[in-house]
């Protein structure tokens, strides 16, 4: 299809329009090709099955923004894809059939592992106190979850 010169300005008002409705949106996203997302407000992109999970699992308000690359680290001794965004850590599980090849960090068992804590040794809940205080008793951990 041929464009006459006339529709050229026509086309930069579409351009222009469409660039205001983004930034009123709040994000500012640049769509690349291969399913990516790059968001200039970090610097870095996110694709693939970590950006599926995180678009249908609540996104920006759920997760924050990617602010590292994907990338291959060692948890708990073996080797994951994984990304790092504002509120959470996606680890790439393809031992697992989708969904649940993307599943979130365990980021409090790592931070009690820096340090030096075991929630094993915990002191545990009793069941009865749990209840009186309407809190949910946990029989598999012995801890109580309240409020």
């Amino acid at each position: 299809m041929r464009f006459s010169q006339r529709s050229a300005p026509l086309r930069l008002l579409v351009v222009a329009l469409a660039t205001v409705l983004v930034g009123i949106g709040g994000v500012s996203l640049a769509r690349a090709q291969n399913n990516q997302v790059c968001f200039p407000e970090t610097g870095f992109c996110t694709s693939e099955r970590f950006l599926s999970f995180w678009q249908e699992n609540g996104g920006l308000s759920a997760f924050g923004f990617p602010i590292t690359a994907q990338g291959t680290e060692l948890i708990q001794g073996q080797p994951f894809e994984v990304q790092w965004f504002e509120r959470q850590r996606f680890e790439r599980h393809p031992e697992n059939a989708a969904p649940f090849d993307v599943l979130l960090g365990r980021l409090g068992a790592d931070r009690l592992a820096q340090l030096g804590l075991n929630w094993f040794d915990f002191p545990k809940a009793d069941p009865a106190v749990a209840a009186a205080n309407r809190c949910i008793f946990v029989p598999e951990t012995g801890h109580s979850i309240c409020g």
